[in-house]
């Protein structure tokens, strides 16, 4: 017996029949794709509308962000002018300080010589008509001077004034000494100390004055 054959073709495959029906709908297949999708995702489908959102927020937050940038320029401005006036304020008191330093930098000194002088007007005022006789005169004379003399000292010991005295026989300091001359003498080598002429000063071992002094020079003969 020879088997019939079936028409496979002539019955239709439902589920052929359902894609095809699908294909002629598509709003009907995208209603059965996303009904298989999560809800979070997102088909890239634009209603139009969110664009115009999302520029709207760009914009709000650069809005933002320049009023703060604007805050903190102005705040640097102000500190960088509050940094100025203190710096031109520190200026003018060192101008003064240094002023005042150069007018009164002798006040000290000078306050000190005061009594020096009243010293001197002291012994200037002595009565040399009273009954006293010379000699009294002179042993005040003498006295006041040499109160004056110590008076001085301490004044030059407080200011660290100290005198540049060579003794005889030293050798001549060029940064110390002045030579007024030369004189022959056998008592002291060549280029000795022989005489002081006049006492040196120095201010906190600067040098205010040299001492002057005589060199010795060998005997010549005749």
């Amino acid at each position: 017996m020879t088997p019939k054959k079936t028409d496979q073709s002539a019955k239709p495959d439902p589920a052929h029949k359902a894609t095809e029906d699908s294909v002629a709908d598509p709003e009907q297949l995208v209603d059965v794709v996303t009904s298989d999708l999560s809800p979070d995702v997102h088909l890239g489908i634009d209603d139009g509308d969110s664009g115009v959102k999302t520029d709207a927020g760009e914009s709000l937050v650069q809005n933002d962000e320049l009023e703060i940038l604007q805050h903190q320029l102005n705040d640097l401005k102000e500190q960088h002018l509050r940094a100025r006036a203190e710096v031109e304020n520190i200026r003018k008191r060192s101008d003064a300080e240094v002023s005042n330093i150069r007018k009164f930098a002798l006040e000290g000194f000078v306050r000190e010589l005061l009594m020096v002088k009243d010293s001197l007007e002291m012994a200037q005022n002595v009565d040399f008509e009273s009954k006293t006789t010379d000699k009294e005169i002179l042993e005040n004379m003498v006295e006041g001077i040499n109160l004056t003399v110590k008076q001085i000292e301490t004044v030059f010991d407080r200011f660290a004034i100290q005198e540049v005295l060579p003794e005889l026989g030293d050798k001549l300091d060029p940064e110390l000494h002045q030579a007024m001359g030369m004189e022959e003498t056998s008592d002291f080598n060549a280029n000795e100390i022989c005489k002081v002429v006049q006492k040196g000063y120095s201010l906190n071992g600067r040098l205010l004055r040299p001492a002057m002094v005589m060199v010795a020079r060998e005997v010549q003969d005749s």
